[in-house]
Formats: structure tokens, C-alpha cells, sequence
């Protein structure tokens, strides 16, 4: 039998430090949460499969997230990765106002880099510490609400054009995997992503450039970052 035809997207987290970027892909990958996870230094990337061998045409999904560092420091080296990006997903803390600044930023350098049919999301989470969550019950747009930068967030969606906005809870496993499959499913529209007979090598291309500049010692050999 042969090998359904592959399609490789990069999907690119940024957001501030703590946000709980890491704490969302661990969520998905490892079904796992932890109050523990460290901050990221530079990036790290996993990759998701998604099979549609039931479409027309068949074909096999193959989405590299790449988790990046939220810290100040590691700023320029954050912004090589999202380049290439097939999809953006931004994320804030629903109880820290603040990170909705730090992702204004993010999205500023994203509208610079990168085309504007670029598939960028918007994720709050945290949604479990909000005044009206309820563990158990899901949550609605009167728990949205509750978040005290709600107008903020609207307006931030309206500005940068987000094409989806998710709210959600990483520690409650709350939409991790409805936003992952959001992204899926453009895919599978043809939304984003090269599509079927044309290479998927955004994925590929740079990889080894961006992994050598994900530590320290790279940061200071390139001079950036602040070393």
C-alpha cells in the first residue's frame, strides 16, 4: 500500500514568559500538566500527526509546534523562528493584563515578518483562575466576561485581524485539543499550509540555523540578544 502524500506546517507559539506556552503543548502531547514546567530558552519543536486518509485527496498532516522563549533577552532569536510560520498562536494570561501588551508586541513583529494569509490565533489562558470559572461546567462567554481586560482582548482580535480566538485552560485540558484541531482544519480546507505536490520544507528550511542559535553561548557568537 502506498504512503499517503505528506503536508508539514509550522505552528509557532509566542506569547510572554508564564503564559503558559509550554504548559499548553505539554497538555496535547503528553496529556500531562505541571506547575513545574521551566521557561524556555530559545525554542523546542514537537510534532503532531493528523491522518486524513478519509479525504479527497488522502493525505497525512504532519504539524511541527514550535514552543519559544517568552523572556525579554531572548526576544531576537525568538522572532528567526516565526518567519517561515504556516500559523501564529499567540497567547495571554487571563489574570495578567500585562501579557496582552507583550503579545501587541509579538504581533507587531508578526505583521512585519510574515504574509497576511498567515493563520494567526489568539489563545487566553488560564481561563480556570477567572471569577466565574466553574471546573466541570464549560465555559461560555459570561466566564469570558470575567476576565478583568475583556473589551481589551476584543479589541486586540479586531486590530490584528486574528482569524480565530480561543479561550482556555491548560491545567484543565479546557479547548487545548479543539485549538490544535482549529488549525488542522484549515489545513485541510487549504487555508494554510503548501498543500498537497508542493514541498512542506518551510518546515525544513532553517531548522539547523535555528537550532544553533537556541542556547546562550549561540546568542553571544551571533552578538544579539544582549551578549
Amino acid at each position: 500500500m502506498n504512503a499517503l502524500p505528506e503536508v508539514k506546517t509550522k505552528v509557532v507559539f509566542l506569547g510572554g514568559s508564564g503564559v503558559g506556552k509550554s504548559s499548553i503543548i505539554s497538555m496535547l502531547f503528553t496529556g500531562r500538566f505541571s506547575d513545574t514546567i521551566p521557561n524556555t530558552i530559545g525554542s523546542s519543536f514537537f510534532t503532531k500527526t493528523y491522518d486524513h486518509g478519509e479525504k479527497f485527496p488522502p493525505f497525512v498532516h504532519k504539524m511541527n509546534v514550535w514552543d519559544t522563549s517568552g523572556q525579554e533577552v531572548y526576544f531576537c532569536i525568538t522572532k528567526m523562528y516565526f518567519r517561515d510560520a504556516h500559523a501564529i498562536i499567540l497567547v495571554v494570561d487571563a489574570e495578567d493584563e500585562s501579557s496582552l501588551d507583550a503579545a501587541e508586541r509579538f504581533a507587531l513583529e508578526v505583521k512585519d515578518n510574515i504574509s497576511e494569509k498567515e493563520y494567526i490565533v489568539l489563545v487566553v489562558n488560564k481561563i480556570d483562575t477567572l471569577p466565574a470559572f466553574i471546573p466541570g461546567i464549560a465555559p461560555d462567554e459570561f466566564v469570558f466576561k470575567s476576565c478583568s481586560f475583556y473589551d481589551r482582548v476584543k479589541q486586540f482580535e479586531e486590530t490584528h485581524k486574528i482569524a480565530k480566538s480561543f479561550w482556555i485552560s491548560a491545567k484543565n485540558h479546557e479547548m487545548v485539543e479543539a485549538l490544535f484541531a482549529s488549525v488542522d482544519e484549515e489545513v485541510g480546507k487549504g487555508t494554510i499550509g503548501p498543500g498537497l505536490g508542493k514541498p512542506g520544507g518551510a518546515n525544513a528550511k532553517g531548522n539547523a540555523f535555528l537550532s544553533a542559535v537556541s542556547t546562550p553561548s549561540a546568542a553571544r557568537r551571533l552578538g544579539c540578544c544582549g551578549y
